[in-house]
């Protein structure tokens, strides 16, 4: 149920505008890096309050700023300001360890904030009158090789990709999400003509590769802190990290196949 209401949000958002997806995407960049660095840090340390705010507004500012056709790139000061802010703030507790911190939160913003930010930028290549959204249309890529991921997986799987990583990842789950990823993103191709038919596939396969990569990589992360999921607030689901686990590796692939493609 409540990854039925997640698609539901996600969907209507889309069908209202940006003006309603991307606050959405708002609260879902703050609940992830409070995810990440509830985790990272210490308790009490101010690099996490301050992570959690400062990273949602460079969200919401780079956001609303790439609507108005200003470049990804004059954000980047701010992107990279804020670690600075917290070696500041430790001069009055010297005794954390606020380089660590600093480089955490870092780390979170280019780990979370920027793949949130490149995702909500897909709606940028809408070619007005070609149909279906090309950012619901990456949602849809990104379902379609969880469910067929999970469908092959559960059903073929036995060879394990990385089993030191996560036993459950197999082979014949990333097959099978690459499969039904491609047969979505040629039916794409016919109803969001944003993107041709070549430039879906590629997406496609972008999408199931390194989706998975980024899957594997949250594992990775879970295990060395020693926790199972990322947080509470989906039930059956874990963490809204967990859930947008593969977003966070495979946005920065496909905004810079993309960029290549199209600049």
């Amino acid at each position: 149920m409540s990854g039925a209401v997640y698609v539901g949000l996600v969907i209507a958002s889309l069908l209202l505008g940006l003006t309603y997806f991307i606050p959405l995407f708002a609260l879902i960049t703050a609940v992830c890096l409070w995810e990440f660095l509830n985790a990272e840090l210490e308790q009490g340390h101010p690099a996490k309050m301050l992570g959690v705010i400062g990273g949602t507004m460079l969200y919401i500012i780079a956001a609303y700023g790439l609507l108005g056709e200003r470049s990804l790139f004059w954000y980047l000061p701010f992107l990279l300001s804020l670690p600075f802010v917290v070696l500041i703030l430790g001069l009055f507790q010297p005794k954390a360890a606020n380089f660590q911190a600093a480089a955490t939160l870092l780390l979170a913003l280019f780990y979370i904030v920027l793949p949130f930010i490149l995702l909500t930028s897909t709606q940028l290549y809408l070619v007005h009158g070609a149909g279906l959204s090309p950012l619901l249309g990456v949602f849809i890529l990104f379902w379609t090789n969880d469910t067929g991921a999970y469908l092959a997986g559960r059903s073929l799987g036995k060879r394990p990709l990385f089993p030191e990583v996560s036993p459950k990842k197999t082979w014949e789950g990333l097959i099978g999400g690459v499969i039904l990823c491609l047969i979505a993103a040629y039916i794409l191709s016919l109803y969001a003509l944003s993107f041709s038919l070549l430039e879906w596939m590629i997406i496609g396969s972008l999408v199931a590769l390194f989706g998975t990569l980024g899957d594997l990589i949250e594992s990775m992360w879970k295990r060395r802190i020693g926790i199972k999921d990322s947080g509470k607030i989906m039930p059956g689901h874990g963490g809204l990290l967990d859930r947008f686990d593969g977003f966070l590796i495979a946005l920065p692939a496909i905004h810079l196949y993309l960029f290549i493609v199209k600049f």
